[in-house]
């Protein structure tokens, strides 16, 4: 029973391009180097936009920078930039366990030119943290709760009811907090 089950946990834990058949720390790597490449890769666009384009697009009448702007001024911006400066480094080191706000957070920190050295500081056991979490319970649990669905409609169409009513509220929540 034990072995079986085990032997379930080892395959739901696997990362799309390594071996199934890779140890935990091979995958625990890899998800590593993703997770610090793609935060990096957002503090530095983010850092980028930041030197010389913030007047171009704040200026602009043209469509052409309306994606763009719309995520500098979005409130979740907002919040992060006010965390970044109220706790630093620790907010971004925070920002790896957290759902829907880690990426305005390194949009943040790459906004408000925080220094390259310290933000890697705090991104390391952010991401370490961020990748034990979902290379261990994270994709067990996730690929569990998806096999437990194949082939059971009634657990499938209860997923998706369940997401479709956690996407109302939150646009709900937001059209209240806007108005």
């Amino acid at each position: 029973m034990i072995r079986q089950y085990a032997r379930t946990v080892h395959q739901a834990v696997s990362v799309p391009g390594v071996p199934d058949a890779a140890p935990l720390w091979v995958t625990l790597g890899a998800l590593f180097l993703i997770v610090l490449a793609r935060s990096h890769a957002t503090y530095w666009i983010a850092r980028a936009a930041s030197k010389g384009t913030d007047a171009a697009v704040h200026s602009t009448r043209s469509g052409r920078f309306a994606r763009f702007r719309a995520l500098i001024d979005a409130p979740s911006t907002a919040r992060a930039m006010t965390l970044i400066h109220r706790f630093g480094p620790p907010a971004v080191t925070a920002a790896y366990i957290t759902v829907g706000f880690q990426t305005a957070i390194l949009v943040a920190a790459g906004l408000v030119r925080m220094p390259y050295g310290r933000f890697t500081l705090a991104s390391l056991p952010g991401a370490a943290a961020w990748a034990a979490i979902w290379g261990t319970i994270g994709f067990a649990v996730f690929w569990g709760a998806v096999r437990a669905g194949m082939g059971q409609p009634a657990a499938i169409a209860a997923v998706g009811i369940g997401c479709a009513i956690v996407v109302v509220a939150v646009i709900v929540a937001r059209r209240r907090r806007r108005d």
